[in-house]
């Protein structure tokens, strides 16, 4: 038996229905809601008020800080690179850091002998020709033939700083009379790497980043700058059909398209600027500039009040303007007075002029940038004296060394960020030797097969990348380090010569023998010859004899005498850790009188 509901009792039972799941989403609607703005309230609190672009998470649910990112990111991009454009101190901060990151920025091959099985003289062989080879490949390894692969590095650099983020291509095209490999390197603009509208529902594709289960990157989206008739059109919509899709690794598994940033978020695939958490600081300093320049304007003037008795007729010896005429002033009806340079008046009985002057605060101004550009250059783990020199003032040795230490560890991260756009470069540069030198004529050919190559690839792609060379803060103490280190085994040549942003250490040992055997050419006595007669012979104590008068007591000789004692040891000191020989062997005779040296 069936029962029978009525039509109208049905859609009655559905709109009920229907009304309990709307008030069960307008209550989760009012519960999100509320939790989004609790969390704009605590950002707007902590940031004091001043982060603006910050308030945009109200749009979105709560979690979703990836999604804010990407929605950010571009905005913040453009800014920190507009702010690098118009501002002299951003400017100067990113041109300071990478004049000390981006220097002779380049390999040096590091292969190990024993572990390739090659005679020593062997591997420096091919060290010496692959350098060489990079060396004339980086002459002219970009793809716009105007620039050279330091540009390329460069270039790099700025987009990491201003943009958090640089993305490069490997391409390939045909030898020149300037370029004997195939290998270019082309950059990419960040801007050109987004998500097409038809693939934002795609979740393998983030922020234009195409990414596998385990969330490596494995493609690239990049807009095209070129229309169907090959015309130049920055414009394209965001379809599909306008971008290139370009993998990141090839069928080898070697890097076509790469992508380098501070990874500094689980699970973010794009950088931010460096600047990012300053943005603020910059503009309120850009606003206390332009108040300060107004305050300068108004000192610079002479402030003068006329005081008028009451109910007279206004100012008649002031009303004019330049043009000899009268203006009035649309919201009260008044004449507007002036002063004009030069201008002599005579004032009405009862009228009575007081100068006034603004206080000068150009002292509390140059705290305040100071400060400033503390807050600004700490948020990039870089001491504002390393930047600036002049703000060292009356630091000691130990606190300017402690603050260049940190700025060099800094240096190093970028420098690190930058050496892969070069390690992959070279990996390409390197297999094309090994690849066409056997049937080229512009390269050369290495003495090892592609086999023993590919077997062993890990180990020929082993190089260190150069670093700027910092100098020394105190050069007699710092050298002496260096020395100390290398003589108890717990440095050698290459790290030394690395710290001081020297990569060849092998040309700094065939530079010394070509001037020792030029030296001996010239018949020149060794100026680090120790033995004696020769010119490096270390000279006797240098005794600060002050002759004494006939007068002097007996307590003024024996002060002299203890004073010549005193010398006298600290030069043997000094020469014995100089030479590492014992007092004994530095405080003897040297010929046959028996005359000490």
């Amino acid at each position: 038996m069936f029962s029978f509901i009525p039509g109208h009792a049905a859609r009655k039972r559905r709109e009920e229905s229907a009304q309990r799941r709307h008030e069960l989403q307008r209550q989760r609607f009012r519960r999100d809601m509320a939790a989004i703005r609790a969390q704009h309230d605590t950002i707007q609190l902590a940031t004091g008020f001043r982060n603006d672009h910050m308030k945009r998470i109200v749009n979105w649910t709560p979690g979703d800080f990836q999604a804010v990112l990407s929605m950010d990111r571009e905005e913040l991009q453009d800014k920190s690179t507009e702010l690098y454009w118009t501002n002299g101190t951003a400017q100067g901060i990113a041109q300071g850091i990478l004049n000390s990151v981006i220097g002779n920025m380049l390999p040096q091959s590091m292969i190990d002998p024993k572990r390739l099985g090659l005679d020593d003289d062997i591997a420096t062989a091919i060290q010496d020709t692959v350098e060489a080879e990079f060396r004339t490949w980086a002459a002219a390894g970009s793809v716009i033939r105007q620039e050279t692969f330091k540009d390329c590095q460069e270039l790099s650099f700025l987009s990491l700083f201003n943009r958090g983020e640089y993305f490069y291509e490997r391409v390939r095209r045909a030898p020149n009379d300037l370029q004997p490999y195939n290998t270019r390197c082309r950059l990419i603009h960040t801007s050109r790497i987004k998500t097409p509208h038809d693939k934002r529902r795609d979740g393998n594709v983030q922020d234009g980043i195409e990414i596998n289960a385990d969330g490596s990157e494995i493609a690239y989206w990049v807009k095209q700058t070129l229309d169907k008739e090959g015309k130049v059109n920055h414009n394209l919509p965001d379809k599909a059909e306008n971008f290139q899709r370009i993998p990141a690794y090839d069928r080898f598994g070697r890097v076509r398209m790469g992508h380098r940033y501070a990874r500094r978020e689980i699970g973010r695939y794009r950088g931010l600027p460096e600047l990012t958490p300053v943005l603020d600081r910059f503009k309120m300093l850009a606003k206390w500039d332009e108040a300060w320049i107004t305050r300068e304007w108004f000192s610079a003037c002479i402030g003068l009040i006329l005081e008028t008795p009451a109910g007279g007729q206004g100012l008649s010896a002031l009303g004019k303007n330049k043009d000899g005429g009268r203006d009035t002033d649309t919201a009260t009806g008044q004449e507007k007075d002036y002063l004009w340079p030069g201008m002599v008046f005579r004032t009405r009985p009862g009228e009575k002029p007081h100068q006034f002057h603004i206080a000068n605060t150009s002292e509390h101004y140059e705290v305040f940038k100071d400060r400033q550009v503390d807050d600004i250059t700490a948020a990039i783990a870089v001491p504002s004296p390393v930047l600036d020199p002049s703000r060292l003032g009356d630091a000691t040795f130990s606190s300017a060394r402690v603050m260049t230490l940190k700025a060099i560890k800094q240096f190093l991260f970028y420098h690190a960020l930058i050496a892969h756009l070069g390690q992959d470069f070279y990996r390409h540069v390197l297999e094309e030797i090994i690849l066409r030198g056997p049937t080229s004529t512009r390269i050369p050919q290495l003495p090892i097969t592609a086999d023993q190559y590919f077997l062993q690839k890990a180990e020929w792609l082993r190089t260190s990348w150069g670093t700027v060379p910092y100098g020394l803060i105190d050069p007699n103490d710092e050298a002496d380090a260096y020395l100390k280190l290398i003589e108890g085994n717990l440095s050698t040549l290459e790290h030394s010569a690395n710290q001081l942003g020297q990569t060849d250490w092998r040309g700094i040992l065939r530079q010394r023998k070509r001037e020792e055997d030029f030296r001996k050419e010239l018949g020149l006595a060794d100026p680090f010859d120790t033995t004696p007669g020769h010119a490096g012979t270390p000279a006797g104590p240098n005794l600060r004899i002050v002759p004494l008068p006939e007068t002097a007591t007996e307590d003024e000789r024996r002060a002299m005498a203890f004073q010549l004692i005193l010398d006298t040891i600290a030069h043997y000191t000094a020469e014995s850790h100089r030479t590492g020989q014992g007092l004994d062997a530095l405080i003897r005779p040297t010929n046959g009188n028996g005359d000490t040296q």
